[in-house]
């Protein structure tokens, strides 16, 4: 499951720090490293920023672990202005089934309308609740 969400900082250009806490409910590790991106989902014409995130490996994940991730990440100079859902997607590894959201590691968190959460089947990505502005 997915937990709190931190930005500590989001203006375009300038290095700023994220954190999450997540907490692998299962009952083994993540079987392969996979990539854990960022997703921007502009809330009014819908354009999407996939941002990755370094030094994240989810393989040393494991069952019945609270872990904290660190990293930070600069918004492009060139993204638009606007409001913004924020998505993180941990996609397969494989260039070949990225793009397919089937098969990207999906959260056990539930959907919670009342914290605006969900997991974006079309995206691959569990929205965390979390909305920033970029001006």
């Amino acid at each position: 499951t997915i937990g709190e969400f931190r930005w500590f900082f989001h203006s375009r250009g300038v290095n700023s720090a994220i954190s999450l806490t997540v907490r692998n409910t299962g009952w083994a590790r993540p079987f392969n490293a996979r990539p854990v991106q960022l997703v921007l989902k502009h809330k009014t014409s819908g354009a999407l920023e996939l941002i990755a995130l370094s030094g994240i490996d989810i393989s040393a994940w494991g069952p019945g672990q609270d872990m904290a991730v660190n990293s930070s990440i600069t918004l492009p100079t060139s993204l638009p202005a606007g409001a913004y859902d924020v998505h993180i997607a941990m996609p397969d590894a494989a260039s070949t089934l990225r793009g397919d959201p089937r098969y990207s590691v999906r959260p056990a968190n539930a959907s919670a309308a009342e914290k605006n959460q969900a997991w974006d089947a079309q995206l691959g990505a569990f929205r965390t609740g979390t909305s920033i502005t970029v001006q």
